[in-house]
Parts: structure tokens; C-alpha cells; sequence
């Protein structure tokens, strides 16, 4: 069950700054909530996006996604299903090579999701438990995917996506990996 006060007829909500409902809701059966809520970030504040976790639980409260947990996941679950891994983030490095970012607030509010089908038929044999299940995954990598591309000259989630590769290739170390994703910092 999820906490009723910001899981409303299928949909999540923030209640402060301003109280308002996400622009897509994906409940991920019963063990999480995404929501997109507006975000404000330059170049384009109005398509911009922030995405929120709701964790099962009455008293639970939504939390903005920091970059490091889907990072930290993927190199977690890559322990266990290395080749799945690199083969997920090779489908999400070529799917942002080929997305078109969304071109208006309107475009992005009626917007239906392209990788969660592929994800899931290849990918949901993927479970650790405590992690954040496959299909969770497909929003996160998506939307992120799509907000990025529309930020000229940002390239921090792209080079994300290429390094959890790399260490789940060994080829990386997790240290750098984490600083990238927590400290926007590369070395």
C-alpha cells in the first residue's frame, strides 16, 4: 500500500512547491511509484523534468531520484547479470543516440513510454531484492534520456549511462562512477 496522501486515483502528488499532480504517474505493481514532475532547469524550464520515487509504505513520502541510485543499482544487479547489464545500457546508449526530445509541454504530457515492452521481455529475469525493479528502470532511463537531449551542451547523463557500463565491463572503477554521478565531477 502507498501512502494515500501522495498516491491519489493512480496518481502521485507532491504537496508543497507547488501541490500539484506528476505529469505521468507509473506504478511499478507494489513495490514503487514514479512520478515526472515539472522540473525548472535552463535551457528549457518548461520541458524540463524531475522524477519522484514513492516506496510502498503509509507513512513513506516521495523523494526526488538522485542520479547516483539508478547508477548504484545497475552496478549492483551487473554483479550478478554483467552481460544483461551491458546489454540494457547498450539499449539505453543507443536509444538516447536516437530519441527526439520532447518539443512541448503538451508533447511530453500525452507521452507513452517506447522501451518498456523491450525492457521487459528481455530484461525481467533481472531481481535483486531491494533494488529498483527492471521496469522502474526503463522509466528512469527514458525520461531521463529524453530530458538530457533536450538540454544543449549536456552530456553528464549520456556519460553516465557509458561509465556504469564500463564498470560493469571491470573496465571502471565504482569510486569514479559514484563521483560522476554525485559530484557531477569526472576523473
Amino acid at each position: 500500500m502507498y501512502n494515500p496522501k501522495y498516491y491519489i486515483g493512480e496518481r502521485l502528488w507532491q504537496l508543497a512547491r507547488p501541490k500539484t499532480s506528476a505529469i505521468q504517474t507509473y506504478t511499478i505493481g507494489d513495490e514503487l511509484v514514479i512520478g515526472i514532475f515539472q522540473g525548472g532547469k535552463e535551457p528549457h524550464p518548461e520541458l524540463d523534468i524531475k522524477i519522484k520515487i514513492l516506496l510502498p509504505g503509509e507513512q513513506a513520502k516521495p523523494f526526488l531520484l538522485p542520479h547516483e541510485s539508478w547508477a548504484m543499482d545497475l552496478i549492483i544487479k551487473a554483479q550478478i547479470y554483467r552481460e544483461d547489464i551491458i546489454s540494457l545500457l547498450d539499449y539505453y546508449i543507443d536509444f538516447y543516440a536516437n530519441c527526439t526530445p520532447f518539443a512541448s509541454p503538451d508533447d511530453r504530457s500525452i507521452y507513452k513510454m517506447r522501451t518498456e515492452t523491450y525492457v521487459r521481455e528481455h530484461f525481467s529475469h533481472i531481481i535483486i531484492p531491494g533494488s529498483l525493479p527492471i521496469p522502474g528502470i526503463a522509466v528512469i532511463l527514458e525520461y531521463l534520456s529524453l530530458n538530457e537531449k533536450r538540454a544543449e551542451g549536456a552530456h553528464q547523463f549520456h556519460l553516465l549511462l557509458e561509465w556504469v557500463k564500463d564498470a560493469a565491463k571491470g573496465q571502471r572503477s565504482f569510486m569514479s562512477v559514484l563521483n560522476l554521478a554525485a559530484r557531477h565531477q569526472e576523473f
